[in-house]
């Protein structure tokens, strides 16, 4: 379910984000596995997800998101970007929060759908079908990104016609 979580989230945050920046039509907003939101190239910002589960029943969970907002290019380190450096304009954090919870709340649904929420994700991804790198737990993992599974794994191909099922680690695009 927290990977479900996790996705809904992202999606909403997608939403939201393309909302605030339509004005300019500038850009296109991703997401990077597992928890980054991209933006133009750059990272924006990035989504924690904490559940507590009693008896293998989901007890809550709680969604933390960071998003760049009026932040400086100084400010920030290098591939990170913030709203305010992306449209040439200050953010109204409260508008963009109203706009995450409107998408949240409109969106909450699909939690029972999980395939709606994999297919939107995936069609949001930013390294779909590249040359991927992850550094994780168990070492490194380098093949191609073919997909997300509905238990949000990464599903990386390291030789013809194997894949790799990734739960944890560091993604970077070697394209």
């Amino acid at each position: 379910m927290a990977s479900r979580i996790q996705m809904l989230a992202a999606i909403a945050i997608l939403r939201a984000v393309r909302i605030a920046v339509k004005a300019k039509g500038r850009g296109k907003v991703g997401v990077k596995w597992p928890n980054d939101i991209v933006l133009g190239g750059r990272k924006l910002g990035g989504i924690l997800v904490e559940t507590k589960t009693a008896a293998n029943i989901l007890a809550f969970a709680v969604i933390g998101v960071g998003i760049n907002l009026n932040q400086s290019e100084e400010s920030l380190p290098d591939g990170a970007v913030s709203l305010r450096i992306y449209t040439g304009r200050e953010s109204n954090m409260r508008r963009l929060l109203g706009l995450i919870l409107h998408e949240l709340e409109s969106r909450y649904g699909d939690l029972q759908k999980p395939s709606k929420l994999v297919s939107e994700w995936w069609r949001r991804c930013v390294h779909k079908m590249k040359n991927v790198r992850i550094d994780g737990p168990e070492g490194t993992i380098a093949g191609v990104n073919r997909g997300i599974a509905r238990d949000g794994v990464l599903l990386v191909e390291t030789l013809p016609g194997h894949l790799v099922r990734v739960s944890e680690g560091t993604l970077r695009m070697l394209d």
